[in-house]
Order: structure tokens, then sequence, then C-alpha cells
């Protein structure tokens, strides 16, 4: 099956519309349409890949997608949208650019926001140094797939000494044909001393079957800062496969926030390199499934020099017969001492049915470190449950604040107010009694 799906997808690229004609990114589709045939599409006996099985998505036999009209849109586009927040924005509808409903109106000096196809052609700044620059489709077939068919993405450059404090909000929406693939390519640069807060949104309409496979790769100067938001309420029948790459210079520190709710096969793979001296990063995630939804989590964080940092934390809520799969992995390599490194992997399972598998991983080759790893799975704890109804509140209310509290342990560390309340509104919507937990959190 795997060698059929690499066909079907390939067999689309004469397809693709425009960017045919720039050599070096001809070179990188060439490249990653050789490895994708050579290794094809991951199998659950490829360890990193054994509780997750994609053989519903290469069974699909998705076609790229082709732009919809506007007014096919709306709805998903305004329940997609962050309400109330300040920002620029920059809209793709199956993962074709959208200058109707985008605005990145007045941005100053040394900040360029612009869809990946109008900045190839304009070649503004020099991508071909940074995009594809690790060449990460050799060891992975869904990023081999997504650089073969490279069609439009984002692109976020932030010029040295610039400390842009707009946040920029890229929302990717699926909408309207069945058994549609969108491939897309965003690439954010922070140069030297500079900063950015970037929130990736992806959406789509509930009963459509349609795949997203998407790749974001952020570059960290020295001293740069990025905050990184990836929201994800993909439709009840989407797949969705993401991979998040991160580079970071000397001094440089990057937040990553990554939220998944949606989707009926979920996977998101994170690969941090802490490459320079005194960088740092922290991870939040939180999933919930339900149903018979899966979710899958994949963390790299690799320490490469010496005195870095990095703190992860990650929760999951899993209920009915859904399935949760998380795999942390700290890397001290041979030269990075003084490193300071800590994960925790908490899990809650609302169900006798629902299901995790977690795996928290150190590989520690230095000798001068601090480090840890701890990963839990249980229920409700039965002494809350009880302080709570002795208060007069029911019980399934009392489940519902529970769990509520749990996932909030996540959303709280988010800087934006306006995403904070979003997010609460999604977590109480997929539990008992909505409503009267509103009251209760106010």
């Amino acid at each position: 099956m795997s060698n059929e799906a690499v066909e079907h997808f390939l067999s689309q690229a004469t397809d693709l519309p425009g960017m045919n004609d720039v050599a070096w990114l001809d070179e990188h589709r060439k490249a990653a349409t050789h490895s994708l045939s050579t290794m094809g599409f991951p199998t659950r006996r490829v360890e990193e890949w054994k509780y997750t099985d994609v053989s519903a998505i290469l069974n699909k036999k998705f076609s790229l997608s082709i732009p919809e009209q506007q007014e096919d849109v709306e709805t998903i586009l305004s329940s997609a949208k962050i309400s109330d927040l300040d920002c620029h924005q920059l809209v793709f509808v199956n993962g074709h650019f959208s200058e109707t409903h985008s605005c990145t109106d007045e941005l100053p000096d040394g900040v360029n926001i612009v869809n990946l196809k109008e900045a190839i052609s304009k070649s503004d700044n020099d991508l071909e140094e940074y995009l594809n620059k690790h060449h990460h489709h050799e060891k992975n077939g869904f990023v081999a797939l997504n650089t073969s068919l490279i069609a439009d993405g984002a692109v976020i450059w932030i010029d040295k000494n610039v400390e842009f404090t707009k946040p920029v909000n890229l929302i990717f929406v699926s909408t309207g044909s069945n058994n549609t693939a969108s491939n897309i390519r965003n690439l954010i640069v922070a140069g030297i001393n500079s900063r950015v807060d970037v929130i990736e949104t992806y959406a789509g309409v509930d009963n459509l079957d349609y795949f997203t496979n998407t790749v974001t790769e952020i570059h960290l100067e020295d001293g740069a800062k990025v905050n990184h938001y990836k929201i994800q309420e993909e439709g009840d029948s989407g797949y969705h496969v993401g991979n998040l790459f991160v580079s970071q210079q000397k001094n440089s520190s990057f937040n990553s926030y990554q939220v998944s709710i949606g989707g009926k096969l979920v996977r998101c793979d994170l690969d941090i390199n802490l490459s320079g001296t005194n960088a740092e990063s922290t991870l939040y995630g939180l999933y919930m499934a339900q149903d018979t939804q899966h979710v899958d989590f994949h963390t790299t964080v690799n320490h490469i020099s010496p005195n870095t940092r990095s703190n992860e934390t990650y929760r999951g809520v899993l209920g009915d017969k859904s399935r949760g799969v998380f795999n942390g992995k700290i890397v001290v390599h041979k030269d990075a001492q003084k490193t300071e490194a800590h994960l925790s992997n908490a899990n809650l399972l609302l169900s006798s049915n629902a299901e995790v598998d977690t795996k928290p991983e150190l590989e520690i080759y230095a000798d001068d470190v601090k480090c840890s790893h701890g990963a839990t799975i249980g229920r409700l704890d039965d002494n809350m449950l009880f302080y709570l109804r002795t208060r007069a509140i029911e019980k399934d209310v009392a489940r519902s604040l529970l769990t509520f509290a749990f996932a909030e342990d996540v959303i709280e560390k988010i800087n934006y107010p306006q995403i904070c309340k979003r997010l609460q509104k999604k977590v109480m919507g997929k539990l008992p009694d909505s409503n009267v937990i509103e009251d209760f959190v106010q």
C-alpha cells in the first residue's frame, strides 16, 4: 500500500500551480521525491510509528486540493479566527493563499510577512539558505511528501534587532470537496536579537474527509526570541500530520504551545535543536481526544552546545474509545556540558476504553548535566470528587471541573488572554455540563 500511495501522490506533481521554474526549489523537490520513492511512508514496524497506523490516510488516495470560492469558507473561517486579537493575519483555504481574507497592513521596516509562492517569485530574501535547510525529508516520508509537493504556505522574516510585538496569525482552513490533500510549508526566520509571536490555527469542516500535511521551519539567530502557538481544531473526519523543526543559535529563546483538539487521526512531531550556547526552549502541550480519535505527539529536544536549557510539559485527556500516544526524547550531546533539561507528561483517562502509550526518554552523552523526566497515567482523584460532591456539586459536573482544571494547567501558560479564553471554551465544549462549568470558572 505504501508504494501505491507514493505513486498516487507523486503522479500529481506535474499539476502543481506555479513555482516550477525555480531551479533550487526544483532540486529540493527532486531530492525529496527520491527519498519518498526509496523509503515510502512509515509503517508500524518503524519504532517511532509503532502505535500509529497511517494506512487510513494512504487508503483514501487523497488528491491535491484546489482553491475554493470565498463563500464556501466564511462559516469555518469565522470560527477559526481568534476574537478580539489584534494581529496580522494570513489565511489559506485548502492550502492556497487567500488574499481576500488576509490582512498584513502597515508592517514596520524589517518585517516581511507573505505567502511562500509570492516570496519565492520576488526573491526578497535568501529563502534558499533556510527553506529545507537540514533536509528533513531524508528521514520522514510525510516531510518528503510535503517537500515534493510544495505549493504554498507562509513566510515570516524578521530582520535583526527588530522586536515585532504584534502577533501573526496563520489560519489554515479545509472545506469543499471530499478526499483532498493540502501540503503546507511555513518558514519563520528571526534575525539577530529579534522577536516575533506566531499563531498557527488549523480548522476544517466536520464530516469531510481531507488531509492536511504541514511542515513549519523556524530559525532563530543569536539572541532571537520566538513564541509559537499551534491550535489544531481539524474537523472530526480530518487527518492531520504536522512537523515542526526549530534551529536555535546562541542566547536564543523559543517557547512552544501546542494544543490538539480536533481531527480523526493526528500526528505531530517536534524537533528542537539548541545549537548555540545559552539557548533555551520551553514546550507546553495539550491533547484531548474522544470518540475514536487518535492523537500522537513525538518530541525531540537536542542539546548540542553547552549551557542550554529546556523544559517540557505535556498533558493528555482521553475519553470514550480514543487513543493517545506521547514520546518525548531529550538528547544531550557529548559537548553539551552544563545542560539542564526536564520533561513531564501526565495523562488523564476518562473512560475504561480509552488508551494512552507514553514513553519519556533521556539520552545523555555528557557528564555535567541536570536532567529529569517522568510520565503518569491515571483517572480522576476519588478524594477530589468526594470533596466536590460534599459541596453539593453533581457528580458529572465535578468530573468535568476536575478535567478542566487538569487541562487548564497548560492553557494558563499562554500569554494571550484571547487565546486562553478561546481554548477554555473549546475544552469546556467537549465536557458534560459545559454551561455549568463556565459559571464555576468565571
